[in-house]
C-alpha cells in the first residue's frame, strides 16, 4: 500500500454533490413533481463512504492515525453545525417555526449529540405534528448518520489493516459488510416498516458500505500522480454503468418519496449500487467527469454541506404566510437567504477551519464558542406552559365544558377528550356523566363527531352556546383526532401512511355516547380524511374519491356512522359540508399524498356526495359549512381561518360558530 501518495480534487465528484443538494431542495420546496429528495441523501451517503475510507487508507494504522482522523472530521463539520444549532435555537425562541420551545430544545440536543436520527425514530411524528410545521432540527439525522459512521468504521479498518489483510482482501469484506447491511435494510424493512428503515443507522448503511467496497477494491482512484488505467472497453462498461445509475437515480427522484412503502422494499440498496456507479464513473471516465463539472456545479458541489445545514431552517421561517410570496418568487427568496449565509459560513468558518494546521484562525474560535455559549444556554433554560397544540385545546375544551356544566347547573365531571395519535389509547369517559335535561321548547342539546375539523369547530359553537344556554347546549360527543371515519384501511395523508387505530372506531362508541349524554342533535363533520388516497390493505391498489369503487366504500360508511348515531337516540343528524383544505401547508417537503388530498374537486365530490346521500333523508340535514366558509374566505383555504390548512384558530372557529350554531338550532327546530 502506497500511503504516501497526494490525493487530487475532483470536480465532478463536487457537480454530484450539487445535484443531489438540488434534488433535497426541490423536495423540501414542496413540488410534487419532485418527491424523492432521499436520492440526494443517498448519494452524499455513498461519495461519503468512498472519500472517508480513501482517507482511512493512507495513514499508518494506529491509535495517532485515528486520533487524527476524527480531530480533523469534527474540526471541519462541528463549528458551521454549531452555528446552525445555536441560530436556528434563537430564531425559534423569536419566531414560531411550529414546535414548541421543550421540542426545539430536545431536537437540538439530539442534533449536538449526532443522535437526531435515532431521536426523531423514537419520539415518532405524532398527529399532533399536522399542526405545526416539522422540526427546523430533523435534516441534522442525516448528517448525524454520517457522524456515528465516522466514529467506529475507522476501527473496522484501521482493524482489517493491522491483522494484515491486502486491499483486495479489505474489499471484499467491505462487500461482504454491504451485504450484510442490505439485509439488515431489508429485514428492518419488513418487520419495522418505511420510517424506521429511512431513519435508522443500521439500514442506511448499506449505500454508506458501497462506496467503502469500492475505494478499496478499486484503489487509487483518487492518486494525484496517476489515475487508474483501464481499456477502453472497461471505460465503455464504467460509462454505461454511470449512465445507468443516473437514470435510476433520477427515475426515483421524480417517483418515490421517503415515506413510500417502497423505502422499505430495497429500493436504498438500489440506489447505493446505482450512486456508486456514478462516483465511479465521473473517476474513470474523464468525459464523464466533465459533464458533471460544469459551469458553477463543482462551486455549488463544495458548499453544499453549508448550504444543508442552512437551508431547512430557512425554508421553515421564510413561509408563504410570513412573505406573501407564491412558489417560484418564494423559493428564489430562500435560495438566495440561503446561500448568503451558507455562503459566509463556507468562507469563514468552513474553510478556515479546513486548512489550519496548528493555530487556528480568530473566525474559527470565536463563532463556534458564541454558538456553543448560546446553545447550551437556550438548551437549559426550563419552558413553562409550553403546551402543543393538541393539548392546549383539550385544556380549553376541558374548561369549555366546565363552564358549561356551571351555566347549566348540571351534574358533570370533566376530564381530558381524547387526541388520537396513531398509537392505541383508552377512550376517554364522558365529560357529562348524566344525561341532561330536556323540557319541552328548552335548549337544544347538540355535540360534535367527526374528525380533528369537528374537533375544533366545535370551540366556536360551544363558545356560542355558553353566551345563549336558553337555545343550545353543547355537550362532549365524539370529535377525536387524527380518526378518519371510514374503518379500516390505509390513507395516503400528510406525512406518509396510516392506517386507523382502535380508538377511531366509532361502531359502539357514538351509539353509547348519545344514549349516555342524552343527545338530540349529533352534528357530524368529516372531510380530509376521506379525500385523501385510501387501499383497504398493503397490497391492495389505491383508490380515491371519484373512482366507483372508493364512493361504493365512503356511501357505505357515511350511512352507517349515521344510523349509529341515530341508533344512540339522536332525533336528528346535521351533516356538515367540508371547507376546501391544504394539507400540510405548513410543511414545505409535505408529500405527493398530501397534495393530491388538497386537489379542491376532490373535496367537491366529496360534498356532491353528502348531498346526494342525505339531502332527502327525512332525520338528516346537510348544512353547508363549506359554501359558508367560501363566502368569508380570501382564497380557497384562507391562512387567516385555517392556519395549518385544516382546522380553524380560535378566531375562526369564533367566526363560523357565531353563523353555525344558529343555522344547527333554525335546522333543529324545523325538525
Amino acid at each position: 500500500m502506497n500511503e504516501e501518495r497526494p490525493l487530487r480534487h475532483e470536480p465532478g465528484l463536487d457537480g454530484v454533490r450539487s445535484i443531489g443538494l438540488a434534488m433535497a431542495l426541490l423536495t423540501h420546496s414542496g413540488y410534487a413533481w419532485a418527491p424523492g429528495g432521499f436520492v440526494g441523501v443517498s448519494v452524499f451517503f455513498a461519495m461519503s463512504g468512498f472519500l472517508i475510507t480513501t482517507l482511512l487508507l493512507r495513514p499508518a494504522p494506529d491509535r495517532a492515525a485515528m486520533a487524527d482522523f476524527w480531530i480533523r472530521r469534527f474540526r471541519r463539520l462541528l463549528p458551521p453545525a454549531l452555528l446552525m444549532i445555536a441560530g436556528t435555537l434563537i430564531l425559534g425562541f423569536l419566531v414560531d417555526l411550529g414546535p414548541t420551545r421543550a421540542d426545539l430544545q430536545s431536537d437540538a440536543l439530539a442534533s449536538l449529540l449526532y443522535f437526531a436520527n435515532w431521536h426523531f425514530l423514537i419520539t415518532g411524528n405524532t398527529y399532533d405534528a399536522i399542526f405545526t410545521a416539522p422540526s427546523p432540527f430533523h435534516h441534522m439525522w442525516s448528517l448525524s448518520i454520517e457522524e456515528q459512521f465516522y466514529l467506529f468504521f475507522p476501527f473496522v479498518i484501521f482493524g482489517l489493516r493491522r491483522a494484515g489483510l491486502t486491499l483486495r482482501q479489505i474489499g471484499w469484506v467491505m462487500v461482504g459488510l454491504w451485504a450484510l447491511a442490505v439485509a439488515a435494510n431489508l429485514w428492518t424493512g419488513v418487520v419495522y416498516g418505511a420510517d424506521t428503515t429511512y431513519l435508522a443507522t443500521h439500514s442506511r448503511l448499506s449505500e454508506i458500505m458501497a462506496g467503502a467496497a469500492l475505494a478499496c477494491l478499486v484503489p487509487g482512484l483518487l492518486d494525484r500522480d496517476r489515475r487508474v488505467d483501464i481499456s477502453n472497453r472497461v471505460r465503455s462498461w464504467v460509462l454505461a454503468a454511470a449512465l445507468i445509475g443516473s437514470i435510476v437515480n433520477v427515475g426515483f427522484f421524480f417517483t418515490i418519496r421517503d415515506s413510500d412503502p417502497e423505502i422499505a422494499q430495497g429500493v436504498l440498496p438500489i440506489v447505493s449500487v446505482a450512486s456508486v456507479a456514478i462516483v465511479a464513473g465521473i473517476l474513470l471516465v474523464p468525459r464523464f467527469s466533465a459533464a458533471m463539472s460544469v459551469g458553477p456545479l463543482p462551486l455549488i458541489g463544495r458548499m453544499s454541506y453549508a448550504v444543508y445545514l442552512i437551508h431547512w431552517p430557512i425554508f421553515l421561517w421564510l413561509t408563504p404566510e410570513r412573505t406573501g410570496l407564491g412558489d417560484l418568487p418564494l423559493l428564489l427568496l430562500r435560495l438566495i437567504v440561503t446561500f448568503a449565509l451558507a455562503g459566509l459560513s463556507y468562507r469563514f468558518i468552513e474553510t478556515p477551519s479546513r486548512r489550519y494546521a496548528t493555530r487556528p484562525p480568530l473566525p474559527v474560535i470565536v463563532a463556534p464558542v458564541m454558538a456553543a455559549v448560546a446553545a447550551a444556554v437556550l438548551i437549559i433554560v426550563p419552558t413553562t406552559d409550553d403546551l402543543s397544540v393538541v393539548e392546549a385545546a383539550e385544556a380549553e375544551l376541558e374548561t369549555l365544558f366546565s363552564d358549561r356544566v356551571a351555566s347549566t347547573s348540571t351534574t358533570a365531571a370533566p376530564v381530558e377528550a381524547t387526541a388520537a395519535t396513531g398509537a392505541e389509547t383508552d377512550a376517554a369517559p364522558s365529560l357529562s356523566t348524566s344525561s341532561p335535561t330536556t323540557v319541552p321548547n328548552g335548549p337544544i342539546v347538540a355535540a360534535m363527531f367527526g374528525d380533528s375539523t369537528a374537533f375544533f369547530t366545535q370551540f366556536g359553537v360551544g363558545r356560542w352556546a355558553l353566551e345563549n344556554t336558553e337555545e343550545l347546549v353543547l355537550v362532549e360527543g365524539g370529535a377525536t383526532v387524527g380518526c378518519p371515519l371510514g374503518r379500516g384501511g390505509e390513507r395516503d395523508f400528510d406525512r406518509g401512511i396510516t392506517a386507523p387505530g382502535p380508538e377511531c372506531d366509532w361502531t359502539d362508541a357514538w351509539p353509547s355516547i348519545i344514549e349516555r349524554q342524552g343527545i338530540e342533535i349529533a352534528i357530524l363533520q368529516v372531510g380530509p380524511w376521506e379525500v385523501a388516497e385510501y387501499r383497504a390493505t398493503p397490497s391492495a391498489q389505491w383508490t380515491r374519491i371519484g373512482e366507483p369503487e372508493h364512493e361504493a366504500y365512503l356511501e357505505a360508511e357515511l350511512r352507517a356512522s349515521v344510523n349509529a348515531l341515530l341508533a344512540g337516540g339522536a332525533e336528528q343528524v346535521i351533516v356538515l359540508t367540508s371547507p376546501y383544505i391544504h394539507v400540510g401547508r405548513l410543511d414545505p417537503s409535505r408529500t405527493a399524498g398530501a397534495i393530491a388530498a388538497s386537489e379542491p374537486e376532490r373535496m367537491d365530490a366529496f360534498n356532491a356526495l353528502l348531498q346526494r346521500l342525505f339531502s332527502t333523508e327525512e332525520r338528516v340535514a346537510v348544512v353547508d359549512l363549506a359554501g359558508h366558509v367560501a363566502s368569508i374566505s380570501n382564497g380557497l383555504v384562507d391562512p387567516d381561518l385555517m392556519p395549518d390548512g385544516l382546522h380553524f384558530d380560535e378566531a375562526a372557529s369564533n367566526l363560523v360558530g357565531e353563523w353555525l350554531s344558529p343555522t344547527i338550532v333554525e335546522t333543529a327546530n324545523a325538525r
